[in-house]
């Protein structure tokens, strides 16, 4: 299989990321822990982009304040819609950041870093790639806790019933349950 194949067969991943990080920003209420322990916080905020999976063309939008805590929004989850868009917030040691992530691509756009300080040009340059990479480095945690995830067991015999109850608005998971979860599926 070349590069392109592979690329276009796991085209899905990025949706589900989406989806999962709205589940657990919903699950732990904005509330997450980095690899290190450390807390930050992350919302989807604003802007939601959803595509029919079964017919890819039809798209609907849902923008405003929290659009993703919006029954339709998860009415539509459960309906055969995927998000493909969605602004992203994150505040890390008292920074605000924010992305539009784009699930197909797995990428960030109109990121918006914390304020940068009023050093010289030099400064301001390395201090801003400072920032992205903080930024990377915190979504790449969060994919790759998605990916162990994902490549377990536990993902289809309890996470996945647990995304689902939580669409129809049904308790799911606590948070205690949920890194029992993360634990068993490191363990392989």
């Amino acid at each position: 299989m070349d590069l392109v194949e592979r690329v276009e067969n796991t085209r899905f991943l990025g949706r589900e990321f989406l989806v999962w990080l709205w589940f657990k920003s919903e699950l732990h209420e904005a509330e997450f822990s980095r690899a290190d322990g450390s807390p930050f916080e992350l919302w989807l905020d604003s802007q939601l982009g959803m595509r029919y999976m079964y017919e890819p063309t039809e798209r609907i939008a849902f923008k405003g304040v929290a659009p993703a805590a919006r029954v339709e929004a998860k009415l539509a989850l459960q309906h055969g819609w995927l998000p493909v868009k969605a602004r992203v917030c994150v505040t890390l040691d008292a920074q605000d950041y924010s992305f539009v992530f784009e699930a197909d691509a797995l990428a960030k756009t109109g990121v918006k870093l914390p304020t940068l300080t009023e050093n010289d040009s030099d400064e301001r340059f390395f201090e801003r790639m400072h920032l992205l990479e903080v930024l990377d480095e915190l979504i790449n945690e969060q994919y790759s806790e998605f990916l162990q995830l994902r490549r377990s067991v536990v993902w289809d015999a309890e996470l996945a019933g647990a995304i689902v109850a939580w669409t129809r608005g049904e308790p799911t998971l606590s948070e205690k349950a949920y890194r029992g979860m993360v634990q068993r599926s490191a363990k392989g």
